[in-house]
């Protein structure tokens, strides 16, 4: 009994490990499904976690690339829903089946103060289907309403298959469809006509689903609506004259420069410092915003790095007039020539004629060739099983767990085997004591 509640024990304690590393992940990335035929609508989220964007991502960070590293041409949709999270959606299109690979490449992002570029990679099956294809558009829908507004949009529904299907549409009483049932033939196209029914509702934030269920399959469409507070308007309002009135007694002359100029990412975010981490054959850019937040124009003003190193430049070196208030963005190259052999530590310095003064420290990591997860700053995902989301590892992490799981399997073994091995003595003893109670 003993050795049984230790062997159960150590296998909740090796199942249990796994489960709570799985957790440490940056972001995650995940389709609805796990397989998709060629013509049916992918549904997709970006989810970040434990870093921040450096930039917004476009329709240029994603992508669709084969088994051979070529770009497949799709008509794709990003949908941004916060600063942490992105939707997206295309048609597969007409391919064959096999393994390729969606990618949100060039992100441009920061972790623990840190600047990194990499990409984000998920695994999408195509298989053969015979059956109803249907594709959709838009397959997520986000729209942020003023306070007494509502939305209208059109859902466009195509049978891509060589069958005829039996559609339903549900929605919640948020929402309002101009059909809910209908059939469409191979090849034919539907329009149903979506309104929103907020007006009377309680609430500022509005999540619901259309579900399209047909002969073969099934659509969870997520819609989002954001409407404007009316108490939050009146907030900002007060919030803005406050602000204009603070303005108004505290802005600097030209006699009181310091910290008159302002250095912010794309974002609006003010960079106190500058950290990047490099490759040695890669090249970071950084966009920046350079704010003149004195009520005077500046002119002349030089960057230059203390002391000077040929791996970064600035662009423009130089600004001929920067207006009071005025925003002007500035380019930040580190390793442009890929000449990098060492880490990089220095000081961005902008000084204007007028004596304006603005310090940024700065430094570049080289980041040095390597398998570490830690460093890797590409990160790949596999998708989920299913709806559900579920957090996905990179491809060093799934090393991680093929090792994980090799040694999972040979400590079952041992305790197998020391369970089994110590069974006939137990079995021996028993037998002593029955023999020694009928001598008795």
């Amino acid at each position: 009994m003993h050795k049984t509640k230790i062997f159960f024990i150590a296998l909740f304690s090796i199942i249990l490990l796994p489960i709570t590393l799985a957790q440490n992940s940056d972001a995650e990335l995940r389709t609805y499904k796990q397989s998709y035929s060629k013509f049916e609508t992918l549904q997709g989220e970006l989810q970040l976690t434990g870093i921040k964007l450096s930039r917004d991502l476009t329709l240029s960070n994603l992508k669709l690339i084969d088994v051979n590293g070529i770009n497949i041409p799709i008509s794709k949709n990003l949908i941004k829903t916060n600063n942490n999270s992105y939707a997206f959606y295309f048609d597969v299109p007409n391919i064959n089946s096999g393994k390729y690979t969606i990618q949100f490449s060039d992100v441009y992002y920061t972790k623990n103060g840190i600047s990194s570029l990499g990409s984000f990679n998920i695994t999408l099956n195509v298989e053969e289907n015979n059956k109803t294809i249907l594709s959709i558009k838009p397959a997520y829908y986000f729209k942020h309403l003023q306070t007494f507004e509502e939305t209208q949009f059109s859902l466009i529904v195509k049978n891509s298959g060589n069958q005829v299907s039996t559609v339903q549409l549900d929605t919640e009483d948020t929402l309002k469809a101009s059909a809910n049932n209908f059939v469409l033939g191979a090849g034919q196209t539907k329009i149903i006509n979506i309104n929103s029914n907020i007006f009377k509702k309680q609430g500022d934030y509005f999540k619901t689903t259309i579900t399209l269920k047909y002969s073969d399959g099934e659509y969870d469409i997520p819609v989002l609506l954001e409407r404007e507070s009316v108490h939050k308007k009146t907030n900002e309002t007060a919030a803005k004259q406050d602000i204009i009135n603070l303005t108004n007694q505290t802005t600097p002359t030209s006699t009181n420069l310091e910290k008159s100029m302002l250095l912010t990412d794309t974002l609006g975010g003010q960079l106190e410092e500058i950290k990047v981490r490099v490759k040695q054959n890669i090249t970071y850019s950084a966009d920046t915003i350079l704010i003149n937040g004195a009520n005077i124009t500046m002119h002349d003003v030089f960057f230059t790095l203390k002391p000077y190193d040929a791996v970064i430049t600035i662009t423009p070196e130089k600004i001929e007039e920067i207006k009071a208030s005025e925003k002007i963005a500035i380019k930040i190259d580190a390793n442009k020539n890929k000449n990098l052999e060492t880490n990089y530590t220095g000081e961005l310095i902008v000084k204007s004629k007028e004596g304006a003064i603005l310090k940024v420290p700065v430094l570049i990591i080289l980041e040095k060739e390597t398998k570490s997860l830690i460093q890797e700053p590409n990160i790949t995902f596999n998708a989920s099983t299913n709806k559900k989301p579920t957090n996905q590892k990179s491809d060093n992490a799934a090393r991680f767990w093929i090792v994980t799981l090799a040694v999972f399997l040979v400590l079952i073994l041992l305790i197998i085997f020391i369970y089994k091995k110590s069974k006939p003595k137990e079995e021996e003893f028993e037998m002593f004591i029955d023999r020694a109670k009928k001598r008795q």
